[in-house]
């Protein structure tokens, strides 16, 4: 089949979950199938796709009303957040995807004729209106994001309910997934949201996935007071996670581990992030490989407070042979089974004895590391990846 996707971002390398997932999606369909992929630079170089793909690069600019929102202006920032929630249809993430140079990118493309058209996450689905209408089409939830707007709204202050967008979130999500003959999702608990919020036609779980013959565990001790946090961090809910780490969590670890120290990796970390920089927090940024960051950490931390899908991060660590602690709302979705495959903590108090005890016991350590190896493996991309292209496959 000639496959076209549409993705926010070119996956070479993949930078984050969503860039992962992508990846290894594409590389299960290149091996069967003729793939073209369209996707914003974000003004970075990518690198040779290690498999067959045509991929077409479309500049990324930030659109103006998001430019006044941000900018030093508080008149026009102030009249530019008043546009953006009263006076258009989109919600906040979908709209800071507007871009005409992507449109006129889709409409170039698809001159050529395509069997099928998969959209990565769903404020790509913006795009629908320039993709021809009678191509069958399949949409990645990577996250739900009316779930996440749901739980944010819920749990808000009325400045909060705002930024949730939880309306205009799920109608837009709900007509974009009835202009799709297929949904996915990346666990049951999200197929479940999808049917009660969405409405689609058709959901079908393909789960996040790692590599386990890339991610193992390493040779030898690991620092015994270093804690990792790995994720994109341009990434609202990360970024998140690791301000209230370092703030509620991280000064009761001390007390415990008195040389505890938290080291943060991944792409494009924000001022507010790069702020958290000290003698007790390390920011990395971006990095060619993962692999030894996680052989020097005693433990996994995944504090996150919101978001969707299921975390590839929990996914690499567990294949690297860590222990992991993490939120129940971090772990969701993941057949782990808490205890024994990872530790769960849902207050700083919690969370925090739970780092201290696993870095104190080793023979409890150990058997985590051990389990949440186990625990992982079913999760390979090996597995997931010939599913997804078979559900692909049975569409045309």
């Amino acid at each position: 089949m000639r496959i076209l996707v549409v993705a926010p971002d070119v996956p070479f390398p993949p930078l984050g979950g969503g860039q992962l997932r992508t990846h290894y999606l594409l590389r299960a369909l290149a091996a069967h199938h003729d793939l073209t992929l369209v996707a914003f630079d974000w003004g970075r170089a990518a690198a040779v796709p290690p498999f067959p793909v045509r991929v077409v690069e479309v500049p990324w600019e930030k659109p103006r009303l998001f430019q006044e929102m941000l900018g030093e202006d508080a008149t026009a920032a102030r009249s530019a957040f008043a546009k953006l929630t009263h006076e258009t249809d989109e919600p906040f993430l979908v709209g800071f995807y507007q871009s005409a140079a992507m449109e006129q990118a889709l409409e170039r493309v698809t001159r050529t004729a395509f069997d099928l058209i998969v959209i990565e996450n769903t404020f790509m689905a913006r795009f629908l209106p320039a993709l021809p209408p009678d191509v069958p089409k399949v949409l990645d939830l990577q996250n739900v994001l009316a779930l996440i707007a749901q739980r944010q709204e819920e749990s808000a202050s009325a400045e909060e309910k705002v930024k949730a967008d939880f309306v205009r979130t799920r109608r837009f999500e709900q007509w974009a997934a009835g202009q799709c003959v297929l949904c996915v999702t990346t666990s049951d608990r999200e197929a479940a949201a999808a049917r009660g919020l969405l409405r689609p036609g058709r959901v079908e779980v393909v789960p996040n996935g790692v590599d386990t013959t890339f991610f193992t565990p390493g040779p030898g001790p690991a620092a015994r007071d270093q804690l990792l946090f790995t994720g994109s961090m341009l990434y609202w809910p990360n970024v998140e996670a690791v301000q209230y780490f370092t703030a509620a969590v991280l000064p009761l670890v001390r007390r415990g581990l008195p040389g505890a120290t938290l080291h943060i990796v991944g792409a494009d970390p924000t001022d507010e992030v790069k702020r958290l920089d000290s003698e007790r927090v390390v920011v990395h940024g971006a990095v060619p490989d993962m692999r030894p960051y996680f052989r020097q950490a005693a433990l996994v931390v995944v504090p996150l407070l919101h978001g969707g899908g299921t975390r590839l991060k929990i996914l690499e660590a567990a294949a690297s042979g860590k222990a992991v602690v993490s939120t129940s709302l971090g772990a969701e979705g993941l057949e782990f089974r808490p205890g024994e495959d990872l530790l769960l903590a849902d207050t700083a108090e919690e969370f925090a004895g739970a780092v201290i005890r696993l870095a104190r016991d080793d023979a409890r350590r150990r058997r985590v590391e051990e389990n949440a190896r186990a625990a992982s493996l079913p999760y390979d991309w090996e597995r997931i990846g010939p599913r997804f292209r078979h559900l692909v496959e049975s569409l045309c």
